[in-house]
């Protein structure tokens, strides 16, 4: 059974994988996964639950990982199952065990990049007319796009972006992003 603390008072919070929030692309596929607690009463100990999906974790459905550990100052654990493969997602959540109940974190999620040179599939956004030999530099903000179409309904798209500048990506004249990079 799923127990929620009033306003997660006495609940881990801060969840991080190699001390990154919800890192996509992390730089080890078995990161240390770590968390706060400060509740006011000290847990007897920490269940972490990973799962393949959002869902199972809202549920604490452990279908990858479910590690118990004695409380006792720990607040990370080394990586509880396999590497993480290229692009694979995990969803986790610790649960602090205080009286008998567990107070669950909100889910965190950790997702590994691309490991290997050979998957990377991409092709340059630019204009050739850009920066020519010879001639003056651009205007300060140029504006590149790359119109394309996508056959089928989409699940989920990852934009995987470098540049050197600012950057503020647009998918469909809208912003991808709330920050500008």
């Amino acid at each position: 059974m799923t127990v929620e603390s009033p306003a997660r008072a006495s609940a881990p919070r801060a969840l991080r994988a190699d001390g990154l929030h919800d890192p996509i692309g992390g730089m080890r596929p078995a990161p240390v996964l770590s968390w706060k607690f400060d509740g006011a009463e000290a847990p007897e100990r920490f269940r972490v639950v990973g799962s393949q999906s959002p869902e199972a974790a809202d549920e604490v459905a452990a279908d990858l990982f479910d590690v118990t550990c004695e409380a006792g100052g720990v607040t990370s654990i080394p990586w509880p199952a396999d590497p993480l493969r290229s692009r694979d997602r995990v969803w986790w959540r610790v649960g602090a065990v205080v009286g008998g109940q567990t107070n669950w974190s909100s889910p965190a999620s950790v997702e590994a990049p691309l490991w290997s040179e050979a998957e990377w599939e991409a092709e340059a956004v630019t204009d050739s007319e850009w920066v020519l030999p010879g001639e003056r530099a651009p205007a300060a903000f140029p504006e590149l796009r790359r119109r394309f179409r996508v056959g089928g309904d989409v699940a989920a798209a990852r934009l995987y972006l470098a540049a050197a500048g600012v950057v503020v990506p647009r998918l469909n004249g809208r912003r991808a992003i709330d920050a500008e990079l």
